[in-house]
């Protein structure tokens, strides 16, 4: 009978103990998982589409548009707290941090029981070049044409390398604070803009305008950098020889940067300010009115300025 119960016990060890070994051992079919970091905070898009870039900046490509409420888990942030690094259901990107809001208790009650939303489809890519648009309450946006007519100005794409493309219509709305209606006495749609590319003559240091500007020369000896390679020349003219004599004013990108966006926005306004507010090649401060919030929020990067969500874009054609 002792034998019996020892030999009994002696089976139940064993069992216990193989049990024991398959329990803590891996399985074959076993797989690693990464651990995902810790939000460091729960945020929801507060306006009607934002934007989910790539990377902490406007000069970053859009990985797709975000709509009012759609939850963002925070996991970083970017030097100056501007953008936020943030992971959307299976997607993560940057954000602006202007346009996300803190999860309120009512936010969480409310969505306690569903799932976090889907962003909505990548954007398709900048639409095609048109030939003429007129801005209006139908506008489709952006807008990417070689002439584009505003309320008091006209953008003018003669560029073979580059394109401008808008995302909302506010220029006008700065021109007419600073010009009024002397826009009129100038040209029948008011400032022209004319995007160039340049053209190298002995003897001028800069790109060649098409017709003689304010100096008479045809350089356009005002430069706009981006403190990152980008550079852009501007200057302006106004012809008083003729019945329509034109306010017209040349930009054009001499080399690239990853803030010629920037530099194009800065140029486009300032090279105008110069003929009836005497700036003599210094840019106005883009963080005070009537510049902000029209042309968006500007800030300051060294001695650059920088726009968190600009109304203006530069796309290249190559």
């Amino acid at each position: 009978m002792k034998t019996l119960l020892y030999f009994a016990f002696s089976f139940l060890v064993l069992i216990a103990g193989a049990h024991t070994v398959a329990a803590s051992g891996p399985t074959p079919s076993a797989t690693a998982v990464t651990a995902t970091p810790t939000p460091l905070a729960t945020m929801l898009v507060a306006v009607d589409v934002l934007n989910l870039r790539a990377g902490p900046g406007t000069n970053h490509p859009i990985l797709t548009r975000l709509t009012r409420n759609i939850r963002l888990e925070v996991t970083g942030r970017g030097p100056d707290g501007a953008w936020l690094a943030v992971q959307v259901g299976a997607r993560s990107g940057w954000v602006a941090a202007r346009y996300v809001r803190p999860v309120s208790p009512v936010d969480a009650s409310s969505q306690a029981a569903t799932t976090t939303p889907t962003p909505t489809a990548a954007p398709t890519p900048a639409p095609k070049r048109l030939d003429t648009v007129v801005l209006g309450p139908d506008t489709t946006w952006p807008v990417r044409a070689n002439h584009v007519i505003g309320w008091g100005y006209e953008f003018v794409d003669a560029s073979q390398g580059y394109d401008w493309v808008l995302h909302r219509d506010v220029y006008g709305q700065v021109a007419h604070t600073f010009w009024g209606a002397r826009l009129y006495d100038r040209h029948p749609h008011g400032i022209r803009l004319t995007l160039i590319d340049p053209i190298w003559e002995d003897g001028c240091p800069s790109p060649v305008a098409p017709i003689p500007l304010v100096a008479g020369s045809r350089c356009l000896l005002e430069g706009f950098g981006d403190g990152e390679g980008a550079m852009v020349y501007a200057g302006c003219a106004v012809d008083t020889d003729h019945l329509y004599s034109p306010q017209e004013c040349f930009i054009t990108i001499t080399a690239d940067g990853p803030h010629v966006t920037d530099a194009v926005v800065a140029a486009t306004i300032t090279a105008q300010n110069m003929l009836v507010a005497g700036y003599a090649a210094r840019t106005p401060d883009f963080s005070r009115p009537p510049f902000t919030p029209l042309l968006g929020e500007a800030y300051r990067e060294g001695d650059q300025w920088r726009w968190r969500e600009s109304y203006l874009e530069v796309v290249r054609n190559w």
